[in-house]
């Protein structure tokens, strides 16, 4: 399978796998400027208050799932969601139980996101958006070491 293969394969599993949701949510998919050093392997959907994107790294193994008001002046992971949502022990077991492949990671990522559907999708309190930049900035440090 080429290169250019692969990623039409991983755009495809991301729309089917998140068409139902997108539907629901009235997301689009966004046409992404070509960019000289843009990992491939990404795929946004959003409307007028929010965005998701889904970008597939290290060749496939793992999958980043992020989220923000559809301005993108703050994107925020799963991860960030989860700390605030289930606490912080919470985040490190979804951290430490990463499944193989992006499909899987996708499928772990949607169930998280359809279980808490407002927290990802009602993003005009403010005070939500300052505790994920919060918990963003404590991820940081927390996992950069």
């Amino acid at each position: 399978m080429t290169e250019s293969e692969a990623i039409d394969k991983f755009k495809r599993f991301c729309r089917q796998e998140f068409k139902d949701l997108a539907n629901q949510l009235n997301l689009k998919e966004v046409i992404s400027p070509k960019r000289k050093y843009e990992n491939p392997y990404k795929i946004s959907f959003k409307n007028r208050k929010f965005f998701i994107q889904f970008e597939s790294i290290s060749y496939g193994f793992c999958l980043g799932t992020t989220f923000g008001k559809s301005s993108r002046i703050n994107s925020f992971s799963v991860n960030n969601a989860i700390c605030l949502i289930k606490g912080r022990a919470e985040a490190d077991r979804y951290n430490d139980t990463c499944p193989s492949g992006y499909e899987a990671n996708l499928q772990r990522d949607l169930n998280i996101l359809y279980e808490n559907l407002s927290f990802f999708t009602q993003l005009d309190d403010q005070q939500k958006i300052l505790n994920l930049l919060k918990v963003q900035k404590e991820n940081s440090k927390l996992y950069s070491k």
